[in-house]
This record gives structure tokens, sequence and C-alpha cells, in this order.
């Protein structure tokens, strides 16, 4: 059979977003693929009927697709009666709401922002749609916010960007996802308002809309719109904090009886909660509060992602949540739940597309994934007060996203069950998408969901090898804890050979491996080599105890990361003498570090690495002293940066003998690129006899792996794999220098 590469990225076909339509017999999906030879990825809307699994494309992408013209549908979302189809288009130069009519196929677009539209979602009325768009403030002023610009104009407001110097007057003035500084736009929130109800409405009468109008219109940035459930109420984050702690968000709200949906009010947040604004908040049916991500930080150190509940009145505080120390978090954080959070950022899964909500409420059931002992599973909680959590997948697929409706309709179903759809992932397989029914016994109990395959689109890796992969649980060094360690065998391993090793470390550091696929384990296990990863303590999904102390930054995950070597060492036909090791952003570091404290590592591919804590302050988007201290007044800069000098691994490259490869993004402002150029300088005049190699990626800031454009990817894990390839197999009795 064939062998997975890096070139293949280029055929992944990424499934994201699934959508269910309001009767759930059908949903649909965005299909992402890469367009060569410009490497940007283009992605159209599938519709799939549950019943027939017939699929039919609702859009022409991939055939208007060419190097110069990238049309882009997604974010698709049923009205709420299920006659039209809504998504963005960038057909017109800029992301616009487009509307489909199910019944007749004809398509009309409804927004002509000045700049187009970032996200949006429907009332439940299917009256209204709320959006969120990029806006600069003059163009508030002057009324111009809702007037599409012409090809003319576009070009003239491109070059009068470039040649305009930026005034940066607050801390958060740039973000690794806009690729470096901000353009000095401020999101906004708007409305969309037809007058007519559209459950008997025509295509023809509802386009366009009544009226378009800005809810908010100041200073401050707004995202995330979204409705209460009975559409009095829209909620968003805002940024209202200056001087330190200017990233900040907190949620506001909007009352329909203050229409024209002026004055936008505050939902206190109790002091000292950091909220989690990367995913929508949900309204309580009554109104009377809001449920939201936000941190919640455990006594002896690390945290999970919890939904806190924000009371919209003091006198009417909900009282289904879970008190700790006067917060009021929804999900119980005890060492022995069945989950501990929301979420739990799972990471290096093969994966492309806008993210879906990852937590929503049907009938006062919450449903939400989270990632646990290596699974990202889908679990409820009624909202009684109770504290039960119930699992709904029982670790077979990882679910990446889910959509969820209640409906009676479908075979199989019943009354009082909910219908849903989800994209998941396993070992050996990308992510493919499911349907299933979430049967309520007549106690009212969560049966486990039974899902049934409903499309895979990437068929054609039935013609190549797939490692094995095996799951350990294995004792720390000092007892405290199991740590689980995958190990992926080499493709046609054969019996009584021994073979070279590569341990793969996740970034983070507060993230976890799932038990889903990743095309770069499987890329090393086809040049012959194992491939071994783990998620060492300071790792989400594991518990409280788990995070205790300074696990991330201290000896604890780095003894971890030896240990999985030492088992696999045990278990396993691996040459010792033949290792290797990656990893990247807190990856990289931990890769650094481990080559610089031992020699049991015969080549290195450090990743988008940190190296300098002594000059990385302030070069990022993140590692400020406000992020995590709430009073900086007790903080002396001299101390900090003192500390953080002493700290520096790059102190320590001396003692690096180990053959290196270093891959670095040049628009990287996560972990910034001069800290590979320091790394790569240090070891060319420290250790000229050392084998050294930086590869710059122009063009990709930190996510190269994962949204880079597709050569950049495919490029990216070349350089990885024959690094590996050449020190560990073609050169490994010599590669270490003595």
């Amino acid at each position: 059979m064939k062998r997975l590469t890096a070139q293949c990225i280029q055929h992944f076909h990424y499934l994201s977003e699934p959508c269910l339509h309001p009767e759930g017999t059908k949903s649909v999906f965005v299909e992402t693929v890469a367009s060569e030879p410009s490497g940007y990825f283009i992605s159209r809307i599938v519709e799939i009927d549950h019943e027939t699994q017939e699929r039919k494309p609702l859009t022409k992408v991939y055939e208007q697709a060419s190097s110069d013209t990238l049309i882009s549908e997604f974010l698709p979302q049923y009205s709420p009666n299920g006659q039209f189809l809504s998504y963005l288009c960038n057909a017109s130069g800029d992301n616009q709401i487009y509307l489909k009519d199910l019944s007749t196929g004809e398509t009309a677009q409804v927004t002509h922002l000045r700049h187009g539209v970032n996200t949006y979602e429907w009332s439940p009325s299917g009256q209204m749609i709320t959006f969120e768009a990029p806006l600069w403030a003059s163009e508030m002023i002057e009324d111009r916010w809702c007037t599409e610009m012409t090809p003319d104009e576009r070009v003239k407001f491109e070059n009068d960007k470039a040649r305009k110097p930026l005034e940066i007057t607050c801390i958060d003035y740039k973000k690794d996802e806009a690729f470096g500084v901000l353009d000095g736009h401020i999101t906004q929130i708007g409305v969309l308002i037809w007058e007519e109800n559209f459950e008997n409405g025509s295509m023809h009468a509802l386009v366009p809309p009544s009226q378009t109008c800005l809810i908010t219109r100041g200073q401050m940035k707004c995202t995330m719109p979204t409705f209460s459930p009975d559409g009095q109420i829209l909620y968003f984050y805002g940024q209202p904090h200056k001087g330190p702690f200017a990233s900040r968000k907190e949620v506001f709200c909007v009352r329909r009886e203050d229409l024209k949906w002026g004055n936008p009010q505050q939902v206190l947040t109790p002091e000292g909660v950091l909220l989690n604004p990367n995913t929508p908040v949900v309204g309580a049916l009554d109104n009377t509060c809001v449920y939201v991500p936000a941190y919640q930080m455990f006594e002896h150190g690390g945290f999970a992602e919890n939904i806190i509940v924000l009371g919209l009145q003091e006198d009417k505080q909900s009282s289904q949540s879970h008190e700790t120390k006067g917060e009021k978090f929804l999900l119980p954080m005890r060492q022995e739940a069945t989950t501990l959070g929301v979420y739990g950022e799972p990471i290096s899964r093969t994966t492309y597309g806008k993210a879906s909500p990852y937590f929503r409420i049907i009938d006062q059931v919450l449903y939400f994934t989270n990632i646990w002992r290596g699974y990202q599973n889908l679990y409820c909680m009624k909202l009684d007060g109770q504290e039960k959590i119930e699992a709904l997948i029982e670790n077979d697929v990882n679910v990446q996203a889910f959509s969820i409706v209640k409906s009676d309709r479908g075979l199989g179903v019943q009354a009082g069950d909910v219908r849903i759809s989800l994209i998941g992932g396993k070992l050996d397989q990308v992510g493919a998408l499911y349907t299933g029914h979430i049967h309520k016994e007549a106690n009212h109990t969560h049966t486990p969901l039974k899902l049934e395959h409903l499309y895979d689109a990437n068929c054609w890796m039935d013609d190549y090898a797939i490692a094995q992969t095996d799951i350990l649980w294995v004792e720390t060094k000092d007892k405290k804890e199991k740590i689980q360690v995958w190990v992926v065998h080499p493709i046609d391993e054969k019996e009584g050979q021994k073979y070279p090793a590569v341990l793969d470390i996740h970034g983070g550091p507060e993230c976890a491996y799932s038990s889903d696929f990743w095309h770069e384990f499987q890329a090393i296990a086809a040049n012959d080599m194992f491939c071994v990863y783990t998620n060492p303590r300071g790792s989400l999904g594991y518990g409280p105890d788990f995070m205790a102390g300074d696990a991330c930054w201290g000896e604890m995950a780095f003894d971890d990361l030896i240990k999985a070597v030492e088992v696999a060492n045990e278990n396993y036909p691996i040459d010792p003498e033949k290792w290797g090791v990656t990893g990247g952003s807190y990856g990289g570091y931990m890769t650094n570090k481990l080559i610089m404290k031992t020699d049991i590592f015969a080549a290195a591919v450090t990743q988008r690495s940190l190296v300098n804590t002594a000059t990385s302050y302030g070069t990022g988007d993140i590692g400020f002293i406000s992020a995590r201290e709430k009073d900086l007044t007790y903080v002396r800069m001299l101390d900090f940066l003192t500390a953080r000098a002493r700290s520096t691994l790059l102190k320590d490259v001396d003692q690096i003998k180990t053959p290196l490869c270093i891959l670095h993004a040049y628009q990287d402002y996560r972990c910034s690129f001069e800290q590979s150029e320091q790394l790569f300088i240090s070891m060319k005049e420290r250790h000229p006899e050392v084998p050294v190699r930086l590869v710059m990626f122009k063009g990709e800031n930190h996510g190269i792996t994962r949204i880079g454009k597709c050569h950049n990817q495919m490029r990216h894990l070349k350089e990885l794999t024959d690094w590996f390839q050449k020190y560990l197999n073609e050169e490994a009795d010599v590669c270490k220098v003595q």
C-alpha cells in the first residue's frame, strides 16, 4: 500500500461547521480543500439527507476556483423555519451574508457592508440576523459602513492603508491571527431586520431586509453576538478595559425594548474571574442569567475551562450553578468527576475551518464537549442542580464539532429525543460526519449516543497504510500520577528489527493531545520510525492534581517526557541510540530544553519555539505580566526581567551537541521569529561543527501547520521528516557529535 507523506496534505478534505436542519432529518456542513498552485484553501457547503445519505453540494465553489479567484462559502445556518440557508461568501471581495431559498434554489446577497461580516446568527423568530463587522471610526461617523466598496474604492482603500502609519495607544495592538499589528478597525455589532415573517415569505419579499442598523458605534471592540432564547436580548463580548488589561473581554447585553437596540449594559463578572471568549455565550430561557465560558483556577496551580453563570439582575441569580468561593461556576470541579470542565483545548488533529460553539442548552440540558483522559467526548448535564454529568460517547469518536436540535422526526426518533450531527475523528481516520439521536428514557436519563456514519470525505486514504497506535498508561517518575502515552508503529514493521523513534511534544502548554488523527504522526511512521507522544503533567484533561505546582515549566513535565521515552524503549523494538525529538510552540521550548539537558537524542526539530525568555517580553501577542497578575503595583520590572533572564534556555546552548533543524514562520506573533534567530546564531557561533538548519516560512504565522498555505504545510512536514530520515536512518552512526 501507499505511504502517507507530506505531499498528501494537498489531498485532504476537511469537514467542519455541521448544522442540523430544524426538523433534524438533514444537515449541512463545510467541506474544505487546498487550491493549488495558490496554496490557499477554499470551502463549499454540502447538504446531506440523514436517512438516504444522499449528498448535494449547494454551491459550485470548487469549479470556480483559480489561482487568482478563490471563492469560499462557510458558516452555514438554517433559518429557524428551515426554508432558507444562510452562509458567508467572499464572491464580492469581502465575506457577506447570503440567503438561499431551499425550495427554489434562488440565492441573494443580503448584506453589503463596507468590509464584510465576520460572524452572524439568526434570531429565534427568523425575523432578524445579528452580525459582527469590522469597521473604521470615520466610516461610522460618515455613515459609510453599510455601502459596499466598488473595485476602485477597494484599491484606494488598500493603498491608503498601506501608506498610513498606525497610531498605537493600546497594549492589545497586535495578534498572531492578524499576522502582526492590527490595522485600526473596530469590530461592531449590527442587526438585519425583516418586517415580514419568514414563515410565509418569498425570497423576493424578504430581500433586502427592511432595516440594517448598528447596535454599537463606539471605540470598544465588540464580538460574537448572539440572541437570547426569546430573541428579546442581544448578548456579545466587549473590551471595555484600558491600560494593561485592555485585552480582557466582558459580556454585554442590549434589550430589544431599548430599540433602536441602543444602550448596551455590561454584565458584571466576579472579581478575579477571567472569561474565555472563544465561543458565544448562551442565555437562560427565563432571561435571568447568561452562561459564559471562563477559566476556573485550581488552588495549587493550573486551571480548567468552565462555564460561569452571570446574573442579569442582582436579585435574580440562578440557583442552577456550582458555587466556588463566591463565583458561580456551572460544572463541578472534582478530581473524581466524570469529566472536568468544557472543551479543554484539544491539539494536533487534522482539521481546518471555523470552530463551532462548544456548548449548547436544550430543554434545560447542557450539552458540551471536553477532552478527558485523551478523548474529546460529548457530555450532557441537566440544569437541575444535581451536577450529574453523563458521557454520551464512550471513547470512540473524538468530537470536533457538533450541532443539536430537538426534533421527533426521523427513523427511531421518539418524542423528547434530540437529534445531533457531529464531525469526529479517530486515531486512524480524519474527521468524518456522523448523526444520531439522544434518546430520553422514561426516567429522563440519557442513554449513550448511537452514532451512524454519514460521510467520509477522505476515502482516497483507503489506498494508504495507516500505522497502528497503542495507548499505554505509565506511572510517573515521582509515582504521583499516571501519564497517557501513545505509540505509533512504523509502517511495515518487521519482527526482529529495531527502529528509530521520534518523541513529539504538544504546544500550549495548557492543552492536550487527543486520540484523534494527526498526519504528522503518520508521516513519521511512514518513514519507518516509531512516533511517541504523551500528555505530560500540566496538560488539560486529567484533573487538578495533574496540573498542580509549576508542572509545565518545572521538572515534572520534563521527567514525564523522559519517562515516555524509557517506557517505549522497554516495550518496543526501538534502537535507544536513534531517538529524535520535535514539538511546536511550548513543544519547541521543551525540545530545546531536552537537547540542552540530556544527550539521549540523536536529532531534533524545534518548531516555532521559545528559547530566550529574557528577550521575549513584549515581542509577541501574549506573555504580558498582566495576563496572570491581578495587581501590577507589587511587581518590580527589574525582578520580573531578572527572573526571565535566569530561566532562559539560551544560557545552556553550549550543551547542545544534537543535529538541529529550526522551523519558524516569519510573521509569528505568538513566539516571535527572533527566538529562532537567536538559537540559530548562537549554535553557529558556539558549535559550528554541529549540523544546524534554519528554515523560515514567509507570510505565515504561528498556525503554519494548521492554517498555513498548503505548499508551506507540505514543505514544513517534509523538512521535519527529511531531517529525521537523514540523522536517524541514513547517518545514524555519525550524527551525534561527541
